[in-house]
């Protein structure tokens, strides 16, 4: 925002009830020269295109280290786990998103079709 004025991004946000869901939000500054002063704000629903997927606080921490493009080792080091355990994480969240490989599943985290 502070440099082009313009804001977007997709996350999990949680409705009024507490169910969770994705969201793409959009932020537009009226105001350049004050770009948090006065904006114009949108949130549009993707669930549809990018249903949620229970995962574990650990999973979670791997699939965001896997998009960083660091290796098994890298984050075994990061985490404190050995890289037999990343690969058992790693392993859990192919099945949940039922992906054949790494880059599928990171694809489909970030939500980007191949």
């Amino acid at each position: 925002m502070k440099i082009t004025g313009d804001y977007r991004d997709e996350r999990i946000m949680r409705r009024q009830p507490g169910d969770l869901f994705w969201c793409r939000v959009r932020g537009k500054s009226i105001d350049p020269r004050v770009p948090f002063a006065r904006a114009i704000w949108s949130f549009a629903d993707i669930s549809e295109d990018r249903p949620l997927t229970d995962m574990s606080l650990r999973e979670r921490q791997v699939a965001t280290m896997m998009a960083e493009g660091k290796t098994t080792k890298e984050i075994a080091r990061a985490l404190e786990l050995s890289p037999r355990t990343v690969d058992v994480h790693r392993a859990r969240l192919m099945k949940k998103f039922r992906v054949k490989n790494s880059l599928e599943l990171v694809a489909h985290i970030a939500g980007v079709p191949l």
